[in-house]
């Protein structure tokens, strides 16, 4: 689908299906005919276009033939389903096209509705900025559940397999993040290179910020990643810990009763051993097991080995 978003005289952003003077261009899921129109119309590459329809493209910089070609990569939250989308910003000095999916059509209208100057390459920076907010946004709220697990962990020492599952989850998705806005990273890089920049009018102060603030959810995917991996080992070595101090009690049990238990599966032979024909044998065949048990309790309470 084709649409074409423009300021009315009141300054309110109106789409409308024929173009006019100054207009947005912006494709909505367009099929492969829709494509093959709008490249003869503007004379663009047909081939690029179409990589717009590779859900898995990844972010990246073309120029051809005085046309700018920006891939980008948004966060979207679907159903608690955190995850990128692409879209493709075409830029000319007399066009400005976006071809992406329906999640992106509020951040278009929210980017034309920001930029006061009507100025093409504005709304591409108001767009960029809004697409790191989102990332920011989405970013805050999986930090926020981290931090949960991470708070429950130091009052429990005790985390639920489907906390783990959750923990999987957001650490897939920040790896999502990263395989979006390192290319970006490049990509913003490029835009203020000297080769690029002046052919469109670019000044590198205008990206330098949303630049800087790509390098920032960068950093913080990292710290968030590395909670999650903190958090992991910090359960996983409290867990060994826990099982170790197991183990240790068990098998101090179990040298503590065998004394005993030898001492009483000797008396239990029907033979004659030393004590056998005392009346007072069972009781001091007691005592004994329990001196002997004690005596290993003493050593191995002393030791910390109980």
């Amino acid at each position: 689908m084709i649409k074409y978003y423009y300021k009315n005289a009141k300054g309110k952003i109106t789409s409308a299906s024929r173009n006019r003077e100054g207009s947005t261009l912006y494709l909505l899921k367009p099929s492969n005919e829709e494509l093959r129109t709008i490249a003869k119309r503007y004379k663009l590459d047909l081939d690029i276009l179409t990589d717009a329809l590779d859900t898995f493209e990844v972010p990246r910089l073309d120029e051809d033939k005085g046309t700018l070609y920006l891939f980008v990569r948004y966060a979207t939250t679907d159903e608690e389903v955190i995850s990128t989308n692409l879209v493709l910003i075409i830029y000319r000095k007399d066009l400005l096209i976006f071809i992406a999916n329906d999640g992106a059509r509020g951040m278009i209208r929210e980017a034309l509705e920001q930029n006061k100057t009507d100025i093409p390459l504005d709304t591409i920076w108001s767009f960029l900025d809004l697409v790191n907010s989102g990332y920011e946004k989405t970013m805050l709220k999986i930090n926020k559940k981290i931090n949960e697990v991470k708070r429950n962990l130091a009052s429990s020492h005790d985390i639920s397999n489907k906390t783990f599952i959750e923990l999987v989850r957001f650490e897939d998705q920040l790896s999502d993040f990263l395989a979006a806005l390192n290319p970006t990273n490049t990509l913003l890089h490029k835009l203020g290179n000297k080769k690029i920049a002046p052919i469109f009018d670019i000044e590198e102060d205008e990206i330098e910020d949303i630049y800087l603030e790509n390098l920032q959810l960068i950093e913080i995917c990292i710290a968030s990643q590395r909670t999650i991996t903190n958090i992991r080992e910090a359960y996983s070595t409290i867990n060994t810990n826990n099982l170790n101090r197991l183990l240790k009690f068990f098998t101090s049990i179990s040298i503590i009763l065998t004394v005993p238990t030898i001492l009483s599966s000797i008396y239990g032979m029907n033979v004659d051993l030393p004590l056998s024909h005392r009346p007072d044998a069972f009781l001091m065949v007691i005592a004994i097991q329990v001196i002997i048990t004690l005596g290993f309790i003493a050593i191995f309470v002393r030791n910390r080995w109980l």
